[in-house]
């Protein structure tokens, strides 16, 4: 009997111990609504979109939920697969996205303009999500700020 409590206590200790860290808070994630700013041309300080930035298996990805200017916009012809000539809105444009830091993560995004496909870095600031796409290394990219909406 006193063989089974111990075995007991210490098969619960461990299943503790094995679970808890799923518990503890994850810290802050980009999980969300996020409106998009315009930072170039006609189209500069204005909001263009909102992404809905999901979490699925362990990753982070996004889609376009509204579009401003254009709700019909098409993605460029150059874009992958299925999503060349398809509706942007409603489109996953992230992927991929694992967490590298303490309020940073690194995966790809579709530019569906132009239909190239980037490296990205997602770095969480407050309501503020810094997104940098790049090809190769990160010093040769694009910084845009977007703004959480919830």
């Amino acid at each position: 009997m006193k063989r089974s409590v111990k075995f007991s206590a210490l098969a619960i200790i461990s299943a503790f111990l094995f679970i808890a860290p799923g518990l503890v808070a994850q810290g802050p994630t980009p999980v969300g609504v996020w409106q998009t700013i315009g930072d170039k041309g006609e189209d500069k300080g204005k909001v263009q979109s909102y992404i809905q930035v999901y979490e699925y298996s362990g990753k982070i990805g996004g889609k376009v939920t509204k579009l401003f200017k254009d709700p019909a916009a098409k993605c460029h012809a150059k874009c992958p697969g299925k999503k060349a000539n398809a509706p942007i809105l409603g489109m996953n444009i992230m992927w991929g996205f694992k967490k590298t830091g303490d309020n940073t993560w690194e995966g790809k995004i579709l530019d569906p303009e132009d239909g190239s496909i980037y490296s990205c870095i997602l770095t969480l600031n407050g309501n503020k999500l810094q997104v940098r796409g790049y090809i190769g290394i990160s010093l040769l990219g694009r910084t845009q700020t977007w703004t959480k909406l919830n």
